[in-house]
């Protein structure tokens, strides 16, 4: 990550009696722009603390400002959070591995230069943005490295193969992941939080530890999703909170943001499991464990492990040939 442009927005709160000042940093690598985030610092911060982290993302159509016309910035401040939004590097992103690693620079800045809680980092979203959270999840297992917490869903797209075919076909996803949903079924997947067609293509599992807020409006193929999910997850996840009694249409419009961030803040990071299953989408760390290679490129890595005072238990290792075992959780 190399510089870094500041410009500060300043909005006056009526009532509230203080001023939120929203600053925007542009990720510059190599002399290129690369993407833009905006920021919020909490009215009491103290840098002597280590403070909680709320990072939103935006709709289709949205941007790095977009998610300060909810309600989540105060709740954010009213908690003593920071509050992060990060672009993705365009309007309609998906969460594509490109936009993925740009969020992480985002959190990585923000962790270097606040006191920010590593334990208390959580994420909302909106739609497209809905889904990210779990998605970034998904893929970021490492401890050494930014990790969710706990994460909230507003109408997230959770399964995008699942959900170009019901629109028959997402120019979006095309552009971002290479093709239609079946000419790169993997791109699909791995950016997706679940894939119900075939367990064994999806990356649910990699959710087992991640708490889900799954709320939806009243009629959309989104509320169905997110059933499916919850159902799908039931008793493999045990913290799940899904809306019985929806309102709104879609979107940022059906969730209660003081609701979620209470629910949000009962939570902090698991990142040292006695029992790890995850289907990894390339070589990777996951929690204790590690593979290095990875076969057939298109397929994921799967490794089920356990462990307990009388030793390590590998059931399943698959599509890689090397896994590193890390005795501390600090290496």
């Amino acid at each position: 990550m190399g510089d870094y442009i500041r410009n500060t927005l300043y909005i006056l709160l009526l009532g509230l009696g203080f001023s939120q000042e929203i600053i925007t940093e542009y990720l510059v690598e190599d002399g290129d722009t690369i993407d833009v985030f905006s920021y919020q610092i909490p009215e009491n911060y103290d840098i002597l603390n280590n403070h909680a982290l709320l990072v939103a993302f935006h709709q289709w159509g949205g941007d790095e400002n977009s998610n300060y016309y909810t309600q989540f910035d105060e709740e954010a401040n009213n908690r003593n959070w920071f509050m992060l939004s990060p672009f993705g590097g365009s309007v309609n992103n998906y969460n594509h591995q490109g936009a993925q690693e740009m969020f992480e620079g985002a959190l990585l800045w923000m962790m270097d230069h606040f006191s920010i809680d590593k334990n208390k980092i959580y994420m909302v979203g909106g739609s497209m943005g809905g889904a990210t959270g779990s998605i970034y999840a998904n893929n970021h297992l490492d401890p050494r490295k930014p990790m969710v917490a706990a994460t909230a869903s507003a109408s997230g797209i959770l399964d995008c193969e699942r959900r170009a075919i019901e629109m028959d076909g997402n120019n979006s996803m095309i552009e971002w992941f290479g093709g239609n949903w079946d000419e790169v079924p993997f791109e699909y997947h791995r950016n997706s939080a679940v894939y119900f067609a075939d367990s064994t293509q999806s990356m649910h599992y990699n959710l087992q530890y991640t708490p889900l807020y799954l709320d939806f409006g009243v009629t959309e193929p989104h509320r169905e999703h997110a059933e499916d999910l919850f159902n799908l997850l039931l008793n493999y996840n045990e913290n799940m909170w899904i809306d019985e009694n929806p309102t709104g249409s879609h979107g940022y419009s059906v969730i209660d943001e003081n609701h979620t961030c209470d629910w949000l803040s009962q939570f902090e990071l698991i990142d040292n499991p006695d029992f790890v299953n995850v289907n990894l989408d390339e070589p990777s760390r996951a929690y204790w464990l590690e593979a290095l290679n990875q076969n057939l490129p298109d397929q994921f890595i799967r490794i089920t492990s356990s462990r307990d005072s009388s030793g390590i238990s590998i059931s399943k290792f698959d599509n890689s040939d090397t896994l590193l075992i890390y005795l501390s959780n600090q290496n």
